[in-house]
């Protein structure tokens, strides 16, 4: 009879090997050593503000629909 052996993963080696793989992503400290050696990209990184300004233009008769005001709702919570 063969024994069977429980394998245990961490959560944490399991982001960082996918992201590895270029199957995820992991936070920048557990890859910093690759982000160094560009074997990694980092997705967002906090830019410092430019002072421009962001638009966004709609027509009048869809002014005062919701769908309008979530999608504003949206793009704004990303500037917060």
């Amino acid at each position: 009879m063969v024994a069977h052996t429980l394998l245990n993963f961490d959560r944490s080696a399991l982001a960082l090997d996918a992201a590895l793989g270029g199957h995820g992503v992991a936070p920048t400290y557990m890859v910093e050593h690759d982000l160094r050696a560009k074997k990694q990209v980092e997705l967002w990184a906090d830019p410092d503000p430019s002072g421009d300004g962001l638009y966004i233009s709609w027509s009048r008769d869809q002014l005062g629909q919701m769908r309008i005001k979530r999608n504003i709702d949206w793009i704004a919570s990303g500037f917060a």
